[in-house]
């Protein structure tokens, strides 16, 4: 049977660009940072085979599924050796937190659930910590400033998914419901500023930084009350990686005034 890969596209990059911030502020760019985002690629891969292979499907798709767990998870344990070698503590200390989100979004949210906004905001939780990992690796950075980075990450990531899902209900006609995804949004982007920006000054990361979080909010806002939804899913798609890639320029510059 073919690979079973994750559909959520919109997953990739809020996996893979908190890895690329946190290579470019360690300022060591290495085979290290690779070696993460194998792990946290095949991790991440690994949640719909082992969904599947405990499902209700026939046994032949179940043992498929599960041979394909099996591998996923023996990939993604080869690529995090040379992590643990590197830093084992703090390794370790991400991959617990790591796994409790994980196996707390496998408990949480089965698979008819995995769409949902509970769900999808749960799991930026996961995604994004690979972020703080990448950034031990180059800075040797203390669990506060990988608190912050990951606080950061959450706050920006989280209210990007809440603005697709308010988009999304506007291209389908759902106004009343995109009001209310709207002030939804609007609500958790405010309070990830504060708190980002709470953080910010209290040392735990530049101050600074919480001002490419600000930019997107406001971008956000006026977007949600002025703009034209795009006409097609895949041209809101490139619309959102390309935020999120100059978010991420931002965030890099900020860090190093």
């Amino acid at each position: 049977m073919k690979p079973p890969l994750p559909k959520e596209h919109g997953a990739w990059p809020v996996l893979l660009l908190p890895i690329a911030i946190g290579a470019a502020l360690s300022g060591r760019p290495s085979l290290l940072h690779l070696s993460l985002a194998g792990a946290a690629l095949f991790t991440f891969m690994l949640r719909l085979p082992v969904t599947r292979a405990f499902g209700n499907q026939s046994i032949e798709v179940r043992r498929g599924n599960a041979g394909w767990a099996v591998l996923f998870g023996m990939v993604g344990v080869a690529c995090a050796v040379p992590l643990f070698l590197a830093d084992a503590p703090y390794m370790t200390g991400l991959v617990i937190l790591g796994a409790l989100i994980g196996a707390g979004y496998m408990v949480f949210f089965p698979s008819r659930k995995m769409r949902s906004m509970g769900a999808e905001l749960y799991g930026t939780l996961g995604l994004t910590i690979a972020g703080p990992a990448a950034l031990r690796l180059g800075t040797q950075s203390g669990w506060e400033e990988l608190a912050g980075f990951w606080i950061l990450l959450v706050s920006y990531f989280g209210f990007r998914v809440l603005f697709v899902r308010t988009v999304i209900r506007k291209m389908r006609g759902h106004r009343e419901e995109a009001v209310l995804a709207g002030r939804t949004a609007l609500t958790f982007g405010g309070v990830g500023l504060l708190v980002s920006g709470t953080v910010g000054f209290a040392g735990w990361i530049p101050p600074l930084t919480t001002l490419a979080l600000l930019f997107s909010l406001g971008r956000g806002a006026i977007a949600l009350r002025w703009e034209k939804p795009p006409a097609t899913a895949r041209a809101l798609g490139w619309r959102e990686l390309t935020g999120s890639v100059l978010f991420a320029l931002l965030i890099v510059i900020l860090w190093r005034l």
